[in-house]
């Protein structure tokens, strides 16, 4: 009678490799965000450029502290961001009504470079969704919807 092996356990890389939520999502995010880059680089846009640009005309003038909790991005990192959306005409960054907070607001150019791109951006929500099918797309809104009422940073 043969004996069957008593199952392995698998090694820490394999656990981390077949179940880590964080490494699937950045997987599936560069993935996805490569499908958008691609389609908006005609309109001289990256997917996070106008997601940002989105949120600013959105929002209207923005401190730029309350930009980056809606976007849960680092101050930092959105400073250079606007930084390069101002030199490329497409948001004014001023003084506020207190003289110490800057407030972030679109300007014409990048409010028809959000127009512009439209089109495009459509493309890839439908490459997506393809890409992820029906099911999976709405998971991936579900699953943030759900994640954004749970964490108040978001």
């Amino acid at each position: 009678m043969a004996r069957t092996p008593p199952p392995t356990k698998p090694s820490p890389a394999e656990e981390i490799m077949g179940g880590c939520f964080a490494g699937r999502i950045r997987l599936l995010n560069r993935t996805i965000t490569g499908l958008y880059d691609e389609a908006l680089r005609p309109a001289g846009l990256t997917a996070g450029q106008l997601t940002t640009l989105s949120f600013i005309e959105k929002l209207g003038p923005v401190a730029p502290g309350g930009l980056a909790k809606q976007l849960n991005m680092d101050k930092s990192t959105l400073s250079r961001n606007l930084s390069r959306m101002e030199r490329n005409g497409w948001i004014t960054i001023t003084q506020g009504d207190a003289g110490h907070t800057q407030l972030v607001q679109i300007r014409k150019k990048g409010a028809t470079l959000i127009a512009q791109a439209l089109p495009r951006w459509r493309e890839a929500q439908a490459q997506a969704e393809q890409l992820l099918g029906t099911s999976g797309a709405a998971g991936v809104v579900g699953a943030f919807n759900h994640a954004r009422s749970q964490v108040t940073d978001m």
